[in-house]
């Protein structure tokens, strides 16, 4: 069978034909091409012919919401929209997590238990260790000259963080530092798939250890919390730990990579923020509008049509939140970094119910490793000319590589 007859296999029969577009989020760059603009113009597409869903037959088919106004709606919608699967395609029951993925009752429990850690007050207590982990990480690049900002920091800070928290062995963290790249951004739908399972499949042998031998850590505290009428279901458990490991390590990675690329380019801002706290503090909501990585997807739980759009039962729908951030009616000149603009609604950890229970945790951890960075290398840049930067696609966007020199 052609590929076309494939995909055409993949347009329900209540889909019109002009609320068809061909966009695969793990394929649609052009080499070279910044991954925002390209965001930003499927939006400016969208607003001139004002459709707020598009639907794509790639990737098993599914809705992509197109419109900010209609994001920040759709994202708080816990009735019409179930978050049994986030991921575009799904994955198998085997590997879902929770709260992630979870609705009603099973969300209200496991949410409770596993965001535990991640307050204001359990982040205010972790500040010493990110700034030691920080100014660590940044000591050991300093004096090169060079590195590769990627590997050699931002994918370090969140995972050592992560490993330290969940008192975990350091030496394990590269590899679950791969599994965790593959399932935001894998090549195929199996590599993410074994990715995803990997983690799971770690994470149980630490489970049954700290079941038989409790400590303090967060996956020791999950194991004894409520879950309805008893105790925390080890599967839960297991389901937690693997949601607050991919939570908490790529967006963070990913986002500073962008933020530093950013700042390498525009010198005013970067030498501000190196000498200003405050300012940096004021700039951050607006890098976290103009850098937003997550498109996270839902589930229809009914039929039901919204402004004039058929959706039915088990469809599934992604929500960007650069179409959010990047859509000119919410936003003046979007792609313009504002610091003073005002931003009501900030969807880059979500909304709703389901809001990233890690946000306060990441915002002080970009806070710091910035402050951090600009504080002991102000001056910087790329080594490479943008059209050989690889950006790799899909649910979380991030650089692979992002080689940088100073001095």
């Amino acid at each position: 069978m052609s590929e076309a007859a494939v995909i055409a296999d993949h347009v329900p029969a209540h889909v019109p034909a002009e609320l068809l577009i061909d966009f695969d989020i793990y394929d649609n760059l052009e080499p070279g091409q910044d991954v925002f603009e390209r965001w930003h113009d499927l939006s400016l597409e969208c607003q001139r012919s004002n459709r707020p869903l598009l639907f794509t037959p790639r990737l098993g088919g599914h809705w992509i919401v197109t419109e900010g106004a209609a994001l920040a709606e759709l994202y708080a919608d816990t009735a019409r929209l179930l978050n049994s699967s986030i991921t575009i395609p799904a994955l198998t029951e085997h590997s879902k997590i929770v709260p992630g993925e979870a609705d009603g009752k099973e969300h209200l429990y496991t949410r409770r238990a596993s965001s535990r850690a991640f307050t204001p007050a359990s982040v205010k207590a972790m500040q010493p260790k990110i700034r030691a982990l920080v100014d660590a990480l940044v000591e050991e690049v300093a004096p090169r000259g060079e590195c590769e900002f990627i590997s050699d920091f931002a994918l370090k800070l969140p995972m050592n963080l992560f490993m330290s928290i969940m008192e975990l062995p350091d030496e394990d963290g590269p590899m679950l530092r791969a599994f965790s790249d593959n399932v935001a951004r894998g090549a195929t739908a199996e590599i993410r798939e074994a990715s995803r399972i990997g983690l799971f499949d770690y994470l149980a042998t630490v489970i049954d250890e700290r079941i038989a031998n409790p400590g303090t850590d967060p996956i020791s505290v999950m194991t004894k919390a409520e879950y309805f009428d008893g105790v925390m279901p080890r599967d839960k458990v297991l389901a937690m730990s693997v949601n607050l490991l991919l939570g908490g390590l790529d967006t963070v990675a990913s986002f500073l990579g962008f933020a530093i690329k950013f700042l390498s380019e525009n010198d005013v801002v970067r030498r501000r923020l190196a000498t200003d706290s405050a300012a940096l503090d004021a700039c951050l909501t607006e890098l976290l509008r103009r850098f937003p990585l997550a498109s996270l997807a839902r589930v229809v739980a009914h039929d039901f049509t919204y402004r004039g759009i058929q959706l039915k039962q088990g469809d599934r729908v992604l929500l960007p939140t650069m179409l959010h951030g990047f859509d000119d009616r919410e936003y003046a000149a979007p792609l313009d970094f504002r610091p003073e603009r005002q931003i009501p609604t900030l969807l880059t950890f979500g909304r709703g119910k389901h809001q990233c229970l890690g946000q306060f945790l990441a915002r002080y951890e970009v806070r710091e490793a910035l402050a951090g960075w600009l504080a002991r290398i102000p001056e910087f840049r790329v080594t490479v000319p943008n059209d050989k930067l690889e950006v790799s696609c899909g649910q979380v966007n991030a650089f692979v590589k992002l080689p940088l020199s100073w001095g």
